[in-house]
């Protein structure tokens, strides 16, 4: 099959994130993909697969562009279009209407936008998201398609010996090391865990925190500020966007997740694959992907819930241990690249063969 994705955002985040795995993984089965980016995006520095091909696309939705877009994709041979980002989502749909393509879009965070209708199939990655795009952006049951995000745990491993890691950010093998990957905001809230370190330090741990990716500037500001007023400079480490977050993950003993707003993050995910305990807030599809005592905890948005979860992990070693076990065969059964990809496949396979929608 011919695959045409669409990613409107330039930087690195879930949505994207999710994109290039998946483009790297269709390619491994045998798909010819394309993916249309605009200019200075992230993918331009990844490495990808041979049958894999980069079309650079301002994607601003003027007939010009959608235009010399929908042209390259005859010429192509495009079967399905999938679109992964708000701007993309329009685009996509107005292409696809305009000249008779089919299109797939992926609704990594729900939006009230009614151009969701157009789509011939719409995945939704949690049952959350489902029920949302059903009730508010009034799209049919019948054309949305439940298929959670995926992980490719082999890009998950680490390059350095954590020896190396823990040197270069001095802290030591028994630091209870923690860390929060994703933008540096509101909407994740790293605040709160910032607020939870006192009493995990009155509690006798050695917390430090790791706070990984880009930082909202304003936000940033404020947790700076709680981090000096809570005297906390050396436990709280802003790495800002890094590179290396799977060697960050080889050193870290539980991923934290105190997010106000999610869908499924892909940050989770990562770090259940790699077989850490995990303590996050129920919102958005956490509850879908971890089992609450089992995988890790599901908390209330609130420093002493976390805390509280946390000191009951430190305190037991083999409570640590069986839920990192547990959160790893979760992932390798449910959300690996082989339980989802046939999914996605029968998906474009099912916009492929369905009437076009009445424009």
């Amino acid at each position: 099959m011919n695959v045409l994705q669409l990613a409107s955002g330039t930087g690195l985040n879930g949505a994207i994130r999710h994109c290039y795995d998946l483009t790297c993984q269709l390619a491994r089965r045998g798909h010819r993909v394309w993916v249309a980016h605009k200019p200075n995006a992230w993918i331009l520095s990844q490495p990808l697969p041979e049958n894999v091909e980069l079309i650079e696309s301002s994607l601003r939705r003027d007939r010009q562009e959608l235009s010399r877009l929908a042209s390259i994709a005859d010429q192509l041979g495009i079967d399905v279009l999938h679109t992964h980002n708000s701007s993309s989502h329009f685009f996509g749909v107005l292409m696809a209407r305009a000249y008779g393509l089919r299109v797939v879009a992926t609704c990594h965070m729900p939006h009230l936008q009614p151009h969701w209708w157009w789509n011939d199939r719409v995945i939704a990655p949690t049952r959350s998201t489902e029920t949302f795009q059903r009730w508010v952006n009034w799209v049919p049951r019948s054309r949305i398609d439940i298929i959670p995000n995926f992980i490719d745990a082999s890009r998950l491993k680490p390059t350095r010996s954590a020896s190396d890691i823990l040197a270069e950010l001095g802290l030591l093998p028994d630091d209870l090391i923690l860390s929060i990957v994703g933008e540096v905001c509101s909407r994740k809230s790293q605040h709160t865990l910032i607020q939870a370190l006192p009493e995990l330090i009155s509690a006798g741990l050695s917390p430090r925190l790791l706070l990984v990716g880009r930082i909202d500037a304003a936000y940033g500001r404020k947790c700076v500020a709680m981090i000096r007023k809570l005297n906390l400079e050396s436990n709280v480490l802003m790495l800002g966007q890094r590179s290396d977050v799977a060697n960050l993950l080889s050193i870290t003993k539980c991923a934290c997740l105190p997010s106000k707003k999610e869908v499924m993050p892909i940050a989770l995910l990562e770090a259940m694959s790699v077989g850490l305990p995990v303590i996050a807030t129920a919102v958005g599809g956490v509850e879908e992907c971890v089992r609450d005592g089992i995988d890790g905890f599901i908390v209330d948005r609130s420093p002493s819930a976390f805390s509280e979860g946390l000191i009951a992990m430190a305190r037991n070693p083999k409570l640590f241990e069986q839920m990192g076990e547990n959160a790893r065969r979760s992932m390798q059964t449910t959300f690996s690249p082989e339980a989802c990809l046939v999914r996605i496949e029968a998906t474009y396979e099912t916009a492929c063969k369905k009437n076009r929608i009445a424009a």
